[in-house]
């Protein structure tokens, strides 16, 4: 899951530093500056260390090469659809590109097809004329976790940071009545 969802150290391991000179169980020479070094890098440091990125200090890697499909899809989206649709009719007339798109079965191959010319890093909103989707016929509720052969139940969590480390832990159990 991404770690602007969430960010917990769901194992024992202690965050990796932030300063590799600190790091003494592994030699790492700074600036890493080959792809190589990286990979190498990573395996010997996650059985040690919880991460999700090496830190961006530590890093000095050249720039990746372009893929010879990618070359050419440099260009902003224009904000007009009539426009976005010559310049893929011009780069590849047997292409027929529908905008906006009104169909979800229809995101993917246009997605696809404005990837060869342009740059979709930001889809334009007026490009999008999606309808609602219908609601959900199921209904997620949260509930406390209960052990009722034990009569106990889990009544809160902290999810908080506690000594540098991200942790859940159970604060508290409620006896509720049940023996």
């Amino acid at each position: 899951m991404p770690t602007n969802y969430i960010d917990v150290n769901y194992t024992d391991k202690p965050p990796l530093l932030w300063d590799p000179r600190k790091i003494l169980e592994v030699k790492i020479k700074t600036p890493i500056t080959q792809p190589k070094e990286l990979t190498e890098l990573v395996c010997k440091l996650h059985p040690r260390y919880h991460f999700i990125r090496i830190p961006e200090n530590w890093l000095k890697l050249p720039p990746r090469e372009p893929k010879p499909d990618q070359l050419e899809n440099n260009h902003k989206i224009p904000d007009n659809m009539e426009t976005i649709r010559e310049m893929i009719k011009e780069m590849q007339p047997e292409m027929e590109v529908t905008l906006p798109i009104t169909k979800y079965e229809d995101i993917e191959r246009t997605v696809e097809i404005l990837k060869i010319k342009f740059d979709i890093s930001n889809i334009l909103q007026n490009l999008l004329q999606l309808p609602e989707l219908d609601k959900p016929e199921w209904n997620l509720q949260l509930k406390s976790t209960s052990v009722s052969e034990q009569g106990i139940t889990l009544v809160k969590r902290n999810y908080g940071r506690q000594h540098g480390k991200n942790n859940i832990k159970i604060k508290g159990l409620e006896k509720t009545g049940k023996n």
